[in-house]
Order: structure tokens, then C-alpha cells, then sequence
């Protein structure tokens, strides 16, 4: 299964994204290249949706939500 091609045939479709940091379920990381290019290539899709995010934090939740701010900013997340 090819990521990429699987976001582009299903574009105008998607209704619900949805992401955790693999493996353990933590928050997202961005720095793994796949995350990030999966979200950028997402909203390059036309998906403008909400990012649904359902992991495990590993401290105070207000204290893994720093990942959030890039995609923010550059403005795909809302």
C-alpha cells in the first residue's frame, strides 16, 4: 500500500484524518519525514478538515501539544 498514491486517488473523499507518533502511540512527531510529508501532502489534496489526534501523552497533555504549532503556522492543521 502506497501512502502517497492512496491519498491522491481518495482526494475530495477524505472525510476524517486522524494521527499518533509511531510506534508506541505517543504524540506526533514531525520531525519523522513520513508524518510531515503525509499531513503536507494531505492538505496539497484538497483536505481541509480537522486532524484528529487520539495518542497517549507522555506527560501533561498541555506540554505535548509544542508539536502542534509547525503545521499551524504554515497552515495545514487547523
Amino acid at each position: 500500500l502506497d501512502p502517497r498514491a492512496e491519498v491522491q486517488r481518495a482526494a475530495g473523499r477524505i472525510g476524517h484524518a486522524q494521527i499518533a507518533g509511531a510506534p508506541d502511540r505517543y504524540e506526533p512527531d514531525l520531525a519523522q519525514g513520513h508524518l510531515r510529508e503525509g499531513l503536507v501532502l494531505l492538505h496539497a489534496s484538497g483536505y481541509d478538515g480537522y486532524l484528529g489526534c487520539e495518542y497517549k501523552p507522555r506527560a501533561l497533555p498541555i506540554e505535548g501539544l509544542g508539536w502542534a504549532s509547525q503545521p499551524r503556522q504554515e497552515g495545514w492543521l487547523k
